[in-house]
């Protein structure tokens, strides 16, 4: 990455406008994005099943993505949707001068969009609207929660606000 650029990691919970941003940051601003989470291997493309996106809602390709992640943070930041661990703040915030953004929503647009394209889901998602708020939300290893569970996506929404938030509280690398 050019030493001169501002390097920015944006990060944020499923459906929150982070490629939108990515997108306008990349495209108007003389700026350095981390990317998302390493890509897989030659190797790990040859374990999944057909083309590598329709393999990603497996149980093997959920495993390469979350292994991915976690060896990830030094270089890159892991994944784009993870909340924050102290792994993430000492192998990567604090290691570099970087800007990190976090992208938030209204929670009812939020859980709407969630429901209508339940990204990164894993398990059977509601149809009706109603069901979906109150169903339990099985979260990947890589979103680095306290639980895999999460009673609801309701009750893990604000949790992952909640972490994000706890970043104005890292001391890290600014730029002056």
């Amino acid at each position: 990455m050019d030493q001169d650029t501002i390097k920015i990691k944006v990060l944020g919970e499923r459906a929150t406008g982070i490629n939108f941003l990515s997108g306008l940051l990349q495209d108007d601003f003389s700026v350095t994005l981390y990317p998302n989470i390493s890509d897989p291997s030659k190797i790990q493309k040859e374990l999944l099943p057909g083309r590598i996106s329709i393999g990603w809602s497996s149980r093997r390709a959920r495993r390469i993505l979350d292994e991915n992640h976690a060896t990830s943070f030094a270089t890159n930041g892991g994944w784009k949707h993870a909340a924050i661990g102290p792994d993430f703040i000492q192998q990567f915030i604090e290691t570099q001068p970087l800007v990190v953004v976090c992208m938030v929503r209204r929670p009812v647009s939020w859980a709407t969009s969630t429901h209508k394209k339940p990204i990164h889901g894993i398990g059977r998602v509601p149809r009706r609207f109603e069901d979906f708020l109150s169903a339990p939300r099985v979260c990947a290893a890589r979103d680095v929660l306290p639980s895999r569970i999460a009673g609801s996506p309701i009750a893990m929404y604000p949790n992952k606000v909640e972490n994000y938030a706890s970043l104005k509280k890292v001391t890290a690398h600014q730029y002056s």
